[in-house]
């Protein structure tokens, strides 16, 4: 019989999607030879030819589906499934290593060469242990990412809880990648002169590349040497990665690949779709509206008689108007019924910028003190910058490693420190205030990051006394200096937008130490 347009249709929509031709030509005659026993049954049994036609290709299913059936049975690899997992680890591994950072770029980067890995992990997974050990570490490390990106926009997430899931994350990367290079190379075990012997040596070269990263962030000084080695081991591992695939395919190697079919695409697509919305979604819950946990907005002129009188004093002792303004009102509230107030002003000149302190001690009764500090610059301090970064948030202080950590404790009260920008202030972490050795306060640590878009930083502290007091004229400010300091940032959250917008890096900061000592005196105080 003549051909029927519909056994033709049905035919091209299988065999097109079969890249290799004595496979396809093999399937199409298979499959032919199939329908044309259906239609001459059908036509037997009574029907006439475009029904016994139509119900053959009923019972044929949908050419998709047989499609892929047919691609699970006659394997596409090495013309398709091979290459094109390679070719996924390969350009994974390329935007994984990205470390340059253009705006918003970079995050966004290297979250498409982690997909890619994955992907290119879940097709290699049934050619050997370390293949597949691999696909489940990537699978848990996606993981990790989904709940750490989520709960990052959350107020009030302990550091520490955050740190931790971003280093089990760096550490679940590593081992997955390794793993990865470890299957590669025990694909050389399928060709015949043993491929590139170079991919053997990836997962060192891997190793050294980690250790130039984490070099360049300690060494400022090397990072153009670092640079250029840590190019050189990409170069290599990714031209290793190249070669081996080039070796598979000119020696039709077959492996037992996992096709990328309608259904996998299907699936990784609607991940990707839940890594983007599940911050997103935890944003919105992060910006609603908390009485309790909010990121404090400058404070309008309060009307009540008792803000205003306490705004009054603070003024009449030369703290500057923009400090009073912002005080919260829990900070005011805190400052009524103060017996004694005194301030002191300094000036600094760091890297070309100029930095202004005013620290105001307020005696709140015979054993509490409340001590404010105020630093706003006129001029940015020249290195004061952090790429992409602003403002900072729940960053981890940095403590001398000269000092006895045993000798910092936890201040009797939390401290309040914040930074403006844009009208929004900021909470940050306290610094670290140090007793000596009878149990008294000696001096406090105060950290000033700077920052070229904060136009100032507000830092306050409560002093638990014993009955005596403390002295309050008795405070000398002791010479500030800078020092380059590391510190590991946590993903952070602006304030135009409640979703995270960069991802757990290292950043360096120069750091503004000093040490205020105030006298603790025997002698009552006036009543």
């Amino acid at each position: 019989m003549d051909l029927s347009p519909k056994i033709q249709q049905f035919l091209h929509d299988i065999c097109s999607k079969i890249p290799d031709t004595q496979t396809s030509l093999d399937t199409y005659n298979e499959l032919l030879d199939h329908i044309e026993c259906k239609v001459e049954w059908r036509m037997q049994a009574g029907y006439s030819e475009e029904e016994a036609i139509t119900k053959a290709l009923e019972e044929m299913g949908d050419a998709s589906a047989v499609a892929d059936q047919l691609g699970a049975i006659h394997s596409r690899i090495p013309s398709l499934d091979l290459g094109h997992a390679l070719m996924k680890i390969f350009w994974g591994f390329l935007f994984s290593s990205f470390q340059l950072d253009f705006g918003y770029s970079k995050p966004i980067i290297l979250m498409a060469g982690f997909f890619l890995l994955l992907a290119g992990a879940y097709q290699m997974r049934t050619c050997g242990k370390s293949f597949r050990r691999s696909f489940q570490g990537f699978c848990l490390l996606f993981l990790f990412y989904l709940i750490t990106n989520s709960i990052s926009v959350l107020p009030d997430i302990p550091t520490v809880l955050l740190t931790a899931m971003s280093i089990v994350s760096s550490l679940l990367n590593f081992v997955s990648v390794i793993l990865l290079f470890q299957g590669l190379s025990h694909l050389t075990d399928c060709l015949q002169d043993g491929g590139p012997h170079g991919i053997s040596h990836c997962t060192g070269v891997y190793i050294v590349m980690n250790l130039l990263i984490l070099l360049a962030l300690w060494i400022q000084g090397l990072f153009f040497l670092v640079f250029i080695l840590f190019l050189g081991s990409l170069f290599y591992i990714l031209r290793q990665i190249y070669s081996l695939r080039r070796e598979l395919l000119l020696q039709d190697v077959r492996l037992p690949i996992q096709p990328f079919n309608v259904k996998s695409r299907t699936v990784f697509g609607a991940f990707s779709a839940l890594f983007l919305i599940a911050p997103i979604s935890c944003g919105y819950i992060a910006a609603t509206p908390n009485p309790v946990q909010t990121s404090y907005s400058v404070i309008e002129t309060d009307s009540s008689e008792q803000m205003a009188d306490i705004r009054h004093r603070l003024l009449s002792n030369d703290l500057p108007e923009e400090m009073v303004m912002v005080l919260p009102p829990q900070e005011l509230q805190r400052l009524a019924g103060m017996d004694e107030m005194s301030s002191h002003w300094q000036m600094y000149t760091i890297d070309e910028g100029n930095l202004s302190l005013i620290v105001a001690a307020c005696r709140l009764d015979s054993q509490r003190t409340r001590l404010l500090y105020w630093f706003s610059w006129d001029e940015a301090p020249k290195h004061g910058f952090r790429d992409t970064i602003a403002p900072i948030v729940r960053i981890d202080p940095y403590f001398d490693s000269s000092f006895n950590s045993g000798s910092f404790q936890n201040p009797d009260e939390t401290l309040l420190l914040l930074t403006q920008k844009d009208g929004q202030l900021y909470s940050m972490m306290p610094a670290a205030v140090r007793h000596s050795s009878d149990g008294t306060i000696q001096s406090l640590d105060v950290r000033v990051f700077p920052d070229i878009e904060a136009q100032y930083i507000l830092y306050a502290i409560t002093l638990n006394g014993d009955t005596s007091g403390y002295a309050i004229p008795g405070f000398t400010l002791d010479t500030a200096y800078t020092h380059r300091s590391s510190f590991f940032c946590l993903p952070y959250t602006d304030s135009s937008s409640s979703v995270t917008t960069a991802l757990t890096s290292s950043y360096q900061h120069y750091v503004l130490t000093s040490h205020l000592r105030f006298n603790v005196e025997s002698s009552e105080l006036e009543p």
